[in-house]
């Protein structure tokens, strides 16, 4: 049996048809719809089309609230927030069943299924995108939390100045956007991350600025290692493929590891064996554990 992927983002959106063993068949990006009544058509549409089987699994932006079933606190997109697109599509496709889970929890699933999270009881991702986001399993289990927002790491405040009642997120200092507006403050106006990490390859000055830079990073790891004590810390995001990010970021992490010698445990951080594909698995994975297929 096949299954209907979606990672609906903020900008596009992904959609995949995956076999029973988690191989991607087939695999189209398009611009993410401008509306919820037209991100539901999309969604039967592609359903339409495909028909592999009577499950789709949806990856969304947002807090996943499984008492309601819904998207709720804040999102990428609006007009997700405390819509029933589960059983709106259930509506317009009579005989399917819908699945939904936040995005951050999905790229971490498709490590648990098919990646470096395989066979581990404690394990997280940090997903490095515009910004930061994450997913956390305990124990065996998806850290949810009493409010639900247990995984999103982008929150965390990292450079604070008590003084001037000054404080940054992890994910401002650490998401690509945060890179790039680095970058251009230093005069190396880099149009996306590609571009940047062109030019640091060819430029020293750059190449150690955005080094300093990692800290932040490194340090957002090395609290989450302290706090979740996972056996990885898994980078996610497309920027976990550029060899050049991963070899900075683990010399970040030395540097911060040096100055804290009682500090014993140093993380282990990979990159995403799936890279972006990891939600679309992680969507899949959603649906077997739900109808008692895992």
């Amino acid at each position: 049996m096949n299954y209907l992927a979606f990672d609906i983002g903020g900008t596009n959106t992904k959609y995949a048809v995956v076999s029973e063993d988690g191989e991607i068949l087939k695999k189209k990006i398009a611009p993410t719809p401008e509306s919820y009544g037209q991100l539901l058509r999309f969604i039967t549409n592609v359903y339409s089309e495909e028909r592999p089987s009577p499950y789709i699994g949806l990856s969304c932006p947002g807090i996943y609230d499984p008492g309601r079933n819904q998207i709720t606190g804040s999102s990428a997109l609006a007009y997700l927030i405390e819509k029933d697109i589960v059983g709106d599509i259930r509506e317009m496709l009579q005989g399917v069943d819908v699945f939904i889970e936040n995005d951050g929890n999905c790229a971490l699933l498709g490590e648990v299924w098919k990646g470096h999270a395989r066979g581990l009881e404690n394990a997280a991702i940090i997903v490095v995108g515009s910004a930061v986001g994450g997913g956390a399993m305990v124990n065996g289990k998806l850290l949810r939390g009493a409010f639900l927002n247990g995984g999103e790491f982008g929150y965390m405040l990292i450079d604070n100045d008590v003084e001037r009642e000054s404080f940054h997120s992890f994910g401002g200092k650490s998401g690509l956007n945060g890179l790039l507006a680095f970058a251009r403050k230093n005069g190396y106006p880099a149009a996306n991350g590609v571009e940047l990490f062109e030019m640091i390859e060819s430029d020293g000055r750059l190449a150690g600025l955005i080094q300093k830079q990692l800290l932040y990073t490194a340090i957002g790891i090395i609290n989450l290692q302290y706090i979740l004590d996972p056996a990885v810390i898994i980078i996610g995001g497309a920027i976990s493929r550029n060899q050049t990010y991963m070899e900075m970021l683990e010399r970040a992490i030395d540097q911060v590891m040096k100055k804290r010698e009682n500090y014993k445990v140093r993380p282990r951080i990979v990159p995403a064996r799936h890279s972006n594909d990891a939600n679309l698995l992680g969507a899949v994975y959603v649906i077997k554990e739900r109808i008692g297929l895992k």
